[in-house]
């Protein structure tokens, strides 16, 4: 009779797998899940060492997907804290990062100003940035900000993969690249300023204001101040 219970429990477990393995197959679950589902999709190590990126990111979920995964991910360092990542970038010991947009005490819109900064430092920085949502008009500010590609968390991983190993040129993105002038004013409207206050902080003419938000609006694709408005808002919250 012992027995007999010890094989059904085999046969419990081997079915609750089936059933979670066909559930898998037919919904994906989001990154880094695949990660450790599809091995099969994942290059085979190469024969020289992978180009080195910095991996940064406060999912621990996340982090210990990419730590567990076949080569040449299971390389890249990962950081926890922006700041220390940053400076390990400025010491020029990694070619790029991958930095995720979420699960941070600062705002979107202050993570990009570092990394700006940063990339003054760093011209030939490779950057991707990372998220789990679809928002078109959050991925086209991220490019014209940073000059960086956007990666979603949640399609498949064979895309991810090939996204991360990718070289993350400037070239199709330098000419949408929001100025300093341009990102100055973004940050002022971002903490309240109005126009008229924006162009006395930084000293200039009104009229000049106006004629950069038109340029602002028209890289960012925005068909009007509201949208933009509502953007920043939603960059500066800190849940975002």
């Amino acid at each position: 009779a012992l027995s007999r219970k010890k094989v059904m429990r085999v046969v419990l477990r081997r079915e609750r797998r089936r059933r979670n393995l066909r559930a898998l197959q037919s919904n994906p679950p989001p990154f880094p899940q695949n990660v450790l589902i599809e091995h099969s999709d994942l290059p085979e190590p190469g024969a020289r060492t992978p180009e080195l990126r910095v991996v940064v990111t406060g999912d621990r979920f996340l982090a210990e997907g990419i730590a567990q995964s076949p080569a040449p991910l299971c390389y890249y360092p990962i950081y926890g804290d922006p700041e220390e990542a940053f400076l390990a970038l400025e010491e020029g010991n990694s070619s790029g990062a991958i930095i995720d947009l979420e699960g941070w005490a600062i705002p979107v819109i202050d993570l990009l100003d570092r990394v700006r900064t940063l990339r003054l430092r760093r011209p030939d920085l490779q950057l991707a940035f990372l998220a789990s949502e679809e928002a078109s008009d959050m991925e086209t500010f991220v490019q014209a900000a940073c000059s960086a590609i956007v990666i979603n968390k949640r399609q498949k991983i064979r895309k991810i993969v090939g996204l991360m190993q990718s070289t993350f040129t400037r070239a199709e993105t330098q000419e949408r690249v929001l100025s300093q002038k341009q990102w100055k004013i973004l940050l002022l409207m971002a903490q309240g300023f109005s126009l008229r206050a924006i162009a006395r902080q930084l000293q200039l003419p009104y009229h000049r204001i106006i004629y950069s938000m038109g340029r602002i609006q028209t890289l960012l694709k925005l068909n009007c101040r509201q949208q933009l408005i509502r953007l920043l808002l939603k960059l500066s919250d800190k849940h975002c």
